[in-house]
């Protein structure tokens, strides 16, 4: 029998916890709630950043058990920035994760609904985390609360929202990409090293590895998908050759990175090479 791997063990017991925690509740008023949660959040997917997450934790000794419930949570984090994106007051996108958006398949207040519930779920269930201290939890709350807040993910989303993507500059696409995208990434990885009790050298690099790393992934997007209309990209501004070697001196750099780590991480080397290495 071949021997599942500890990230595929990790992704299996990731995909058990998630369906447990948005299990229906049929009895209550508000039981669509839920069923609009699970529409998204259970809807298949690579599962990138809590796997980084639980990649950094076990790089610092935290038990697989320890690491799935703040897993959870990122999870939950990212895929409420999914609904809003989707959002006809944003991307106004039809199709998500090979199925209708949320907007579509729901009414577009419950989708909106559905991102707040995921968000604030995010928080309830990292302020009560079991097996971790008070101060522990607390900095996985602010640390969240910041990587998702206006220096972040929201700020990311702002940028793209006011700036005009037709005539951008690259050093503005890259602070918008540094927001949307690798703020989120770099936070799954501190937050692994929270767990962990890691150094504060140790954060700093976890920090440096997860913005080159979050780059490089959205370059990699970009890359994938060089038919997107109306916006300039990575690839309209470099060139798809440059931005292609681009992507691969930032995962260069992210591993430069891990290998200054105090000890060795080869689960969070294996994801950065996915990560870039993708064809889908």
């Amino acid at each position: 029998m071949r021997k599942i791997s500890f990230l595929s063990q990790a992704q299996t017991e990731l995909e058990e916890a998630l369906e447990k925690l948005v299990s229906p509740k049929l009895t209550t008023t508000y039981a669509s709630l839920f069923s609009s949660a699970r529409y998204s959040l259970l809807a298949p997917a690579k599962r990138l950043r809590p796997l980084l997450l639980i990649a950094a934790a076990s790089t610092f000794k935290v038990p697989l058990s320890q690491t799935i419930l703040p897993a959870c949570a990122i999870e939950f984090i990212h895929t409420y920035s999914l609904i809003h994106d989707d959002l006809p007051c944003i991307d106004n996108d039809d199709m998500r994760r090979g199925k209708p958006t949320l907007h579509k398949a729901y009414p577009e207040w419950q989708a909106l609904i559905t991102g707040d519930y995921l968000l604030t779920y995010a928080f309830e269930i990292l302020s009560s985390l079991p097996s971790y201290c008070t101060e522990q939890k607390l900095n996985l709350v602010q640390l969240f609360a910041k990587r998702s807040g206006a220096d972040g993910l929201i700020g990311g989303q702002v940028i793209d929202l006011l700036i005009d993507r037709k005539n951008i500059s690259w050093s503005i696409l890259q602070q918008m990409h540094q927001g949307k995208t690798a703020a989120l990434i770099s936070a799954a990885l501190e937050a692994g090293g929270i767990l962990g009790k890691a150094s504060d050298r140790d954060m700093q690099l976890l920090y440096n590895c997860g913005q080159k790393i979050g780059l490089g992934f959205q370059i990699v997007d970009d890359l994938l998908d060089i038919e997107e209309e109306n916006k300039t990209t990575a690839v309209t501004l470099l060139g798809k050759i440059q931005a292609k070697q681009l992507a691969e001196n930032l995962l260069k750099e992210a591993l430069e990175q891990l290998d200054q780590l105090s000890c060795p991480a080869p689960l969070i080397q294996e994801l950065l090479h996915k990560m870039i290495h993708r064809r889908v």
